[in-house]
C-alpha cells in the first residue's frame, strides 16, 4: 500500500483522513442497517413463500392466491414496522 501511495500526491492529506475516521466514536451502524433495510426484506420474502405453502391447497386460483400472498406479506412488514417503531419509541422514552 505504502509503494502505490508513494507517487500520490495527496498521500499527506490522505493518511490524514483515514486516521480521523480510524478514531471516530460514533457507534457502529451494522446493527440499525440490518433491522431497517435487512430484516424487513427478509421478512417480506419469508411471508410470501410460507403464505404460498400455506394456501397453495386452500385458494386453487394461483392469481387469487399470490395476490393475497402479496398482501399478506405487506401487512406484515407494515407490522413490523409500526412494532419496531414502537420498540424505538418506548427505549427512547426509557433513556430519557
Amino acid at each position: 500500500m505504502d509503494k502505490h501511495c508513494d507517487n500520490c500526491g495527496q498521500k499527506d492529506s490522505c493518511k490524514t483522513i483515514y486516521g480521523k475516521l480510524g478514531d471516530s466514536k460514533l457507534p457502529p451502524v451494522l446493527l440499525n442497517v440490518v433491522i431497517a433495510l435487512l430484516l424487513p426484506l427478509l421478512f417480506f420474502i419469508g411471508t410470501i413463500v410460507a403464505a404460498e405453502k400455506f394456501f397453495f391447497e386452500e385458494i386453487a386460483n394461483s392469481l387469487r392466491r399470490n395476490l393475497f400472498s402479496l398482501f399478506l406479506a405487506i401487512a406484515a412488514v407494515g407490522l413490523y414496522l409500526v412494532i419496531l417503531k414502537l420498540c424505538r419509541f418506548l427505549l427512547r422514552s426509557i433513556k430519557h
